[in-house]
């Protein structure tokens, strides 16, 4: 976020502080405020999250029918091997 250091230092001189007092406070609010964020910020980065949290939830949702093909796939065989056994005991 952007401070006008120099208006805000005119600013505190016009209000009575002297001017070392004036920059002072004026670099230590610019130095508090330097890491602060926009709603925009927050919004771009907001997006940026829904987007990764949208592909993870795909490949999420792609491993767990890869995992349920699998099963799918292992019970026929199984139940495809019960049955041979069956016929060849009954048979």
């Amino acid at each position: 976020m952007a401070t006008d250091t120099l208006r805000m230092a005119k600013d505190l001189e016009a209000a009575g502080l002297e001017r070392r007092q004036a920059e002072g406070i004026t670099n230590a609010v610019s130095d508090a405020v330097a890491d602060l964020v926009t709603k925009d910020d927050l919004r771009t980065e907001m997006a940026l999250l829904r987007t990764e949290m949208a592909l993870l939830g795909s490949r999420l949702t792609n491993r767990v029918y890869g995992a349920v093909a699998v099963a799918v796939g292992i019970i026929v065989g199984a139940l495809a091997i019960a049955t041979a056994i069956v016929l060849r005991a009954t048979g």
